[in-house]
């Protein structure tokens, strides 16, 4: 099988005391993933797992002698060092779906969570229509969310481009639409967290709003992102999106076999342990 060796940049980065190791710390535990702008970042759970000997490799391990006790799902930039050679390989399908979403005028773009969480939160509710079971994590009120936004918050640049986490999505024109006390013209449609953790980079969240899926939605979210990172000045050797091993049924392995997803082990440097959060 193939395997990925990568460079987590391991050391506590000095230019943020919140620079954390995002996408391993999700990938190894899969606690309920917050970004550097939210402060209840399990900040003890944080610290138990950098402080572990020998930390879980569920999809990443610290020793090359041992295997990732699951393949992991993906799209190896090696491969694609060029998004048009990404696109070239797509199935016509996909490249046809896509284009349904270009005729619709979709917009894809990097947006601030706290703007949307109205939007975030209906398209968490229609998952409903067509999953008989969702995790309560995804079904809180919009209050328990944090609520709908009072002003506008700039989307930032990360103060380390080598360990963060940032919000795309897919949205439709609505001229004067709202949310909350802001007007944003816009209606988020589909979305996705990807946390960067040196040269990996992992997909966290990713949903739709049902009745958009039709349009090719999130395909067109998916080879965005991908544009996104191969075309970024420092980019990842790849973008994972958990297993292939058919734990998350059928038909979301055949979808990312679609998106060339493919099973790799993945193998990392030691981590430090014992650093302080704060600096």
């Amino acid at each position: 099988m193939k395997r990925i060796n990568l460079n987590l940049y391991p050391e506590h980065c000095s230019v943020d005391s919140h620079c954390r190791h995002f996408g391993l710390f999700f990938t190894a535990n899969n606690y309920i993933f917050t970004d550097e702008f939210n402060p209840n970042f399990y900040n003890e759970k944080y610290n138990e797992f950098c402080n572990r000997s020998k930390p879980l490799g569920h999809f990443i391990r610290f020793n090359s002698n041992e295997t990732p006790r699951y393949a992991s799902a993906v799209v190896d930039f090696s491969k694609y060092n060029l998004y048009q050679k990404y696109h070239d390989s797509l199935p016509s399908n996909v490249v046809r779906d896509c284009k349904i979403s270009e005729k619709n005028r979709y917009i894809f773009e990097e947006f601030r969570y706290e703007n949307f969480i109205p939007d975030i939160h209906h398209i968490h509710q229609s998952t409903l229509k067509r999953k008989s079971k969702v995790n309560p994590y995804y079904l809180r009120s919009v209050e328990e969310m944090g609520g709908a936004p009072k002003i506008e918050m700039e989307v930032n640049n990360p103060k380390c481009e080598l360990h963060n986490t940032r919000w795309y999505g897919v949205f439709r024109y609505l001229k004067n639409y709202k949310q909350g006390n802001i007007t944003t013209n816009k209606k988020l449609i589909a979305y996705s967290g990807v946390a960067r953790d040196g040269d990996f980079s992992c997909i966290t969240f990713i949903f739709g709003l049902n009745e958009y899926l039709k349009n090719g939605i999130m395909f067109y979210l998916i080879t965005n992102i991908v544009k996104r990172l191969v075309e970024d000045k420092n980019p990842p050797k790849c973008l994972q999106y958990w297993s292939m091993d058919n734990s998350e049924g059928k038909g979301l392995t055949s979808w990312k076999k679609r998106m060339l997803f493919e099973p790799a082990y993945l193998y990392a440097g030691q981590i430090n342990r014992g650093f302080s959060l704060n600096g």
